[in-house]
């Protein structure tokens, strides 16, 4: 029983980091720039075309031509 909870405890904290992970990165095609929104608040950072970190649930990126 004590092994069924330390994998279940696993495979949540697993989940979760995982999920935060995925969450945190964005990508800007070629020809575009990102914007990120806090809240819905826009931030004043641009970002060019290529690979960019962001708070995962608290931000969101936002392609623009």
């Amino acid at each position: 029983m004590h092994n069924i909870l330390i994998r279940g405890g696993l495979a949540i904290a697993g989940f979760i980091i995982g999920t935060l992970l995925w969450g945190s990165w964005f990508t800007v095609k070629a020809g575009y720039v990102g914007v990120v929104t806090r809240f819905g608040s826009v931030q004043d950072s641009i970002y060019e075309e290529g690979f960019h970190l962001k708070l995962p649930f608290i931000e969101t990126a936002h392609e623009v031509n």
